[in-house]
């Protein structure tokens, strides 16, 4: 009955500009095209080219607008991509997803997770206690507020901190805390869009969702930190354990035909430096205090954004049939009023001092994501100034540069100019500069990435989802619970850098198993073992093999790429090769025990 439906170029059309579409996603490319003002006479013909750039914001529209051109899909089509069908409501999950991200990116910018880290920092003297206190920080903080705050201030903080300390290269601190920031994200339904698709798609409370994901995501934590410390934590490792967890070291002695053993000078440096050293000493590192520069705003915005997830919490377990937006789209304007107020009245940044950041000292959000391939090597530069660590909002305490006066509350008006829209808008930055970074730092780009891919997957569904579904229920029928995690789990995280990032993986095998659990009938145990399978990989995936298998992944890169730390592709799928391994027998293990043991 499948094939049937499978008849016309509709469903071929739409199968192939999916694919192709996740391919662009997956690897952008740019364009140079003459500058529209050349038509205009020779007064323009200097003009520079255009810099046109295919990739996750551009591409799936205009998928969609090809695929509505070529009367593959129709206006419902759309519109149920956008509004919502079989349990699965974008717009609702997109207005979570923004709301709670300015809540956390409000909080990182007042320094809070700087704080913490450098206060671990100056309370430790031991390599490897201090990466395992930074190891547990990571987690606790990309459990509460998500994975993307931990990248954006987290990474930028590492290439500081390592710097200052000498470890060189950090491949080991960035990688762990590229890792367990997206397996912390996996717990709570708000830290990450793909668990607001799942538990939307299944129709999942939030309190049952966090109850199935929380151990699996715990244990795979807990024992992935022995296995980090063996890989980056010694210069010698044993042959046999290398073959077995990472069989990319034992290719690649079986191809290098010219290495040969030599004899060493003991004095010389080891070829495998311990890139976790046993003592550290960074005397240049600033007084934990300097890096909170809004103390109370600190304060307001944790028990903000404590209150709304303990709202979702609570009105998930008591059954309200409340949409989440109306709980988290209101604590996010009450954070923006805060900002509002310490951009006028609370003493937040001039203009002046906004302007002078610049990108490579600033921790703020690159607003483009690079591709390219680089390697990881380190740059041998001074430190950046810790006048502007991080901080979007004041200067550190102790610089020599003048602070501005706080501005008068009787005379607002005059930072603002005369009341002309066009100079309104053009003010904003200087005149309320927390606001407007964070507001650049908020990930648009995805709302338009989004929509369209729910688009996309809503144009497969009557055709391609049953075909899909089928081939799962042959292999869910033939495995059975054990086949159904681990199917699905790498599954899902191949899909993750094939499908348009872990989102576009996410919306297509949500659809399709939906549609096996509605025609199949399988037992809970596959079910629900399917489906929290999916929610692991969908968020262990993002440290796979391609950077482009998350955002947080092409966010992590540009910021350790403006730090003059590069990491190349292949570099990125050779360490996490072994993290994503461990990752996954630790978290199937524990998720089938879990199933076979809480299901009857």
């Amino acid at each position: 009955m499948a094939d049937e439906s499978i008849r016309g170029y509709k469903p071929i059309l739409s199968l192939i500009v999916f694919f192709i579409t996740n391919f662009l996603v997956a690897f952008p490319f740019s364009v140079w095209v003459p500058s529209p003002l050349r038509l205009f006479g020779k007064k323009y013909a200097t003009q520079p080219p255009i810099k046109l750039k295919f990739g996750l914001a551009v591409v799936p529209p205009l998928a969609v607008l090809f695929l509505l051109a070529a009367k593959a899909i129709d206006g419902g089509t759309i519109r149920r991509g956008i509004l919502g069908a079989d349990g699965i409501e974008p717009i609702d999950i997109m207005a979570l997803f923004i709301s709670l991200a300015y809540i956390a990116i409000s909080l990182d910018s007042t320094g809070l997770l700087r704080f913490l880290a450098f206060y671990l920092v100056s309370r430790s003297t031991s390599g490897r206690r201090l990466y395992l206190y930074l190891y547990g920080l990571f987690f606790a903080f990309g459990v509460v507020v998500g994975n993307d705050p931990v990248i954006l201030s987290g990474t930028a903080f590492l290439a500081y901190m390592t710097r200052v300390a000498g470890i060189v290269p950090p491949t080991a601190w960035i990688f762990a805390q590229f890792s367990v920031a997206n397996i912390a994200s996996a717990v709570l339904v708000s830290s990450n869009p793909t668990n607001l698709v799942l538990t939307g798609a299944f129709d999942i409370s939030f309190t049952t969702y966090t109850a199935n994901v929380v151990l699996p995501a715990f244990f795979s934590t807990v024992l992935l930190f022995p296995y980090l410390l063996w890989r980056f934590g010694s210069g010698r490792q044993p042959a046999s354990f290398a073959k077995l967890l990472h069989p990319v070291d034992w290719l690649a002695s079986v191809f290098n035909r010219n290495q040969r053993r030599t004899a060493r000078d003991p004095d010389a440096p080891s070829e495998n430096p311990d890139l976790i050293p046993k003592l550290i000493e960074a005397h240049d590192l600033p007084e934990p205090s300097s890096a909170l520069v809004d103390p109370t705003g600190a304060k307001f915005g944790a028990v903000l954004l404590l209150l709304t997830l303990a709202a979702l919490l609570a009105t998930s377990a008591a059954g309200v049939h409340a949409q989440v937006w109306m709980i988290t789209v209101p604590a996010a304007l009450i954070m923006l009023a805060r900002d509002i107020w310490w951009d006028i009245w609370g003493g937040g940044r001039s203009g002046e001092e906004t302007a002078v950041a610049s990108p490579e000292e600033s921790f703020r959000t690159p607003s483009r994501l690079d591709n390219s391939e680089i390697e990881l090597r380190p740059v041998h530069t001074e430190p950046p100034s810790l006048r502007r660590l991080s901080s979007t909002r004041s200067s550190m305490p102790g610089d020599n540069a003048p602070v501005a006066p706080r501005p008068d509350k009787t005379n607002v008006t005059s930072k603002w100019g005369a009341w002309k829209p066009i100079r309104f808008i053009s003010r904003i930055p200087t005149a309320l500069p927390t606001s407007y970074t964070i507001f650049t730092r908020l990930p648009f780009p995805l709302i338009p990435f989004a929509f369209s891919m729910f688009i996309l997957v809503q144009a497969l569904g009557s055709a391609w989802i049953p075909v899909f579904s089928g081939w799962w229920a042959a292999w869910a029928a033939r495995t059975g619970t054990v086949g159904s995690v681990l199917g699905m789990y790498v599954i899902s995280v191949l899909g993750c850098n094939f499908m348009g990032t872990n989102i576009g993986a996410t919306i297509l095998l949500a659809r399709v198993l939906q549609r096996w659990i509605d025609a199949s009938q399988p037992s809970s145990r596959s079910a629900k073992g399917a489906i929290y399978a999916l929610a692991l990989g969908s968020n262990y995936g993002a440290f796979s093999a391609t950077f482009s298998a998350s955002l947080a992944g092409l966010l992590w890169k540009q910021i350790l790429n403006q730090k003059g730390i590069k990491v190349a592709q292949s570099e990125f799928a050779y360490h996490n090769f072994g993290i994503n391994l461990v990752a996954m027998l630790v978290g199937c293990a524990v998720l089938i025990a879990q199933v076979y043991i809480v299901t009857s």
